[in-house]
């Protein structure tokens, strides 16, 4: 399973690019996909849309399954400057829409949560809100679901100015690239975490999958959640949780939105420790 790193500067992948054994395989115009051994790095542009066509065209390319980290600076409050965050939430510039990228290892870092604007934000909205800021986390998590559960679609953000006013694009990248053993340890952590549970497929995962197919109507994305859960209950819970959870979900479901509040549910119980 490749562990793709997502940068929207070359500043950004620079320190990244310098410690892990990349060499670039694809490029076009500004875009910049480089292969490892361990890792790949996947440079695609500023702003929410680059990102988001970049990763549908490396998926294109090379059609294997991902784990996605989308790394970088972000803005946020003076006591949080020059600090990494593990992101556990995501909303878009209005806060209407939320992405939850699944926390499943203790991290050596705080947790943040993330809002991703078109635009730089001041340091007056900075001051006054609870999340990060940045221009592609959002837009990153929209894409990556595409393609990757939500257990395989990761963010860290390095807080690198407290506003708009007083971000300088060079003074950050030293003590940035400084930095990197802290989020390179987590990365690798959470790898070993994946791996563990990604076992190859036995007849009692697919004999559970089935009914929730005939009854919930999955999507094939939300279809390699299930599995996803389903592997990490059976690890942590048993066959007996499972069997219970599945049993509860009412076999007469017509409604769509019934449907994904039950589908929601199930998740949230297989992955409950």
């Amino acid at each position: 399973m490749r562990i793709v790193l997502c940068f929207a500067w070359p500043a950004e992948a620079k320190p990244w690019l310098e410690r892990v054994n990349c060499k670039l395989r694809f490029q076009v115009k500004h875009v910049r996909y480089y292969q490892g051994a361990d890792y790949d790095i996947l440079i695609a542009g500023m702003g929410p849309y680059h990102l988001p066509a970049a990763i549908g065209w490396i998926q294109g390319l090379i059609p294997e399954d991902k784990i996605w980290w989308n790394i970088g600076i972000a803005g946020g409050k003076e006591n949080q400057l020059h600090q990494w965050f593990y992101i556990s939430s995501v909303t878009n510039e209005t806060g209407a829409d939320f992405f939850y990228p699944e926390i499943s290892i203790l991290p050596n870092m705080p947790l943040g949560m993330l809002q991703t604007s078109a635009q730089p934000v001041s340091k007056t909205v900075l001051a006054a809100a609870d999340n990060l800021a940045d221009m592609e986390g959002f837009a990153f998590c929209m894409a990556a679901q595409l393609f990757a559960s939500t257990s395989r679609i990761q963010l860290l953000k390095w807080v690198s100015d407290n506003g708009v006013e007083n971000f300088d694009k060079h003074s950050w990248q030293k003590k940035y690239a400084d930095s990197i053993d802290e989020p390179l340890q987590l990365i690798q952590a959470h790898h070993e975490k994946i791996a563990s549970m990604v076992v190859a497929t036995k007849p009692d995962i697919d004999v559970y999958l089935q009914p929730l197919l005939d009854v919930l109507r999955p999507t094939f994305s939300q279809q390699v959640m299930i599995k996803d859960a389903l592997y990490f209950a059976r690890q942590y819970h048993g066959n007996d949780y499972i069997q219970k959870k599945i049993a509860a979900i009412p076999q007469d479901l017509k409604q769509k939105k019934e449907k994904n509040v039950w589908l929601l549910q199930l998740l949230n119980e297989l992955r409950n420790v």
